[in-house]
């Protein structure tokens, strides 16, 4: 029923339903007629209330406010660039070697088990920056892409792997409230 969806119609649903949210980026990501679609959704959608909770993105804000480095010690604001939080290791990408990358995932995987969140599952692995604001605000960037290399873990590109998928590139762009995460 995806396919028959208005783009009007997509819009009603990513502000409601995570689960159908999902649904049609999935549909979109298995559409090989579409290359690259790229979808950008706000703090008012529901797949970003969903990532608000997930234990991945608490992780990633208690790391944020944690860690002195991320504090600017001339505004007394905490600023993190493309932080990217780990559900599958990959290779030229902050966070340390592979091996380090892969003992992350694999703990993240544990908590998920535990916690389920379709958000979270979905997106896997992504690149967040986050900016503290005045009134402890914050902006949080995500990005993502959902490509075949997703799909297979992003093995090699040596690796035979069939063209029939598109991609689908997600951004987040989310105003939150620090004290929430503290």
């Amino acid at each position: 029923m995806v396919a028959k969806l208005s783009e009007t119609e997509k819009q009603v649903i990513f502000k409601e339903d995570t689960k159908k949210t999902v649904a049609i980026l999935l549909h979109e990501f298995v559409e090989p007629s579409v290359q690259t679609q790229h979808r950008t959704f706000d703090t008012s959608h529901a797949l970003s209330k969903s990532l608000l909770k997930s234990s991945g993105f608490k992780s990633v804000m208690k790391e944020f406010l944690r860690e002195d480095k991320y504090l600017d010690t001339l505004s007394h604001q905490r600023c993190m660039h493309q932080f990217r939080y780990v559900m599958t290791p990959r290779r030229g990408y902050g966070s340390g070697s592979v091996t380090r990358q892969f003992g992350k995932a694999i703990y993240e995987h544990f908590k998920l088990a535990f916690a389920p969140n379709l958000a979270q599952l979905f997106l896997g692995s992504y690149l967040v920056d986050i900016e503290e604001l005045p009134d402890g605000m914050a902006k949080v960037t995500i990005e993502n892409e959902t490509s075949r290399n997703s799909l297979f873990l992003h093995i090699p590109s040596k690796t035979q792997k069939p063209n029939i998928f598109g991609s689908v590139y997600q951004k987040f762009t989310l105003i939150i409230r620090l004290s929430d995460y503290s």
